[in-house]
């Protein structure tokens, strides 16, 4: 998780492995209810294999769209069902 300056900085960590994630802990926080309902997207910046993160995600019920992708990484929106 990144905090707020990071994210905006735009920073993309070496993750320790070929793959790694990274979400602003504000926006995953305000993207759920107390109760964990999903009310909004929230953008990950994925480093790796973008195509398996969103597998894994569907896997599990979640709906990802792909935002777009750099050299560094790619942009992925975890989106209410």
């Amino acid at each position: 998780m990144l905090d707020a300056k990071e994210w905006k900085s735009g920073v993309v960590p070496t993750p320790s492995q070929h793959n790694g994630f990274y979400v602003e802990k504000t926006a995953l926080n305000a993207a759920f209810a107390q109760d964990g309902r999903h009310l909004h997207s929230v953008t990950f910046r994925v480093v790796g294999d973008a195509d398996r993160f969103m597998h894994v995600l569907a896997e599990y019920g979640l709906c990802t769209r792909r935002q777009g992708s750099t050299s560094a990484c790619h942009t992925i929106a975890l989106e209410p069902a």
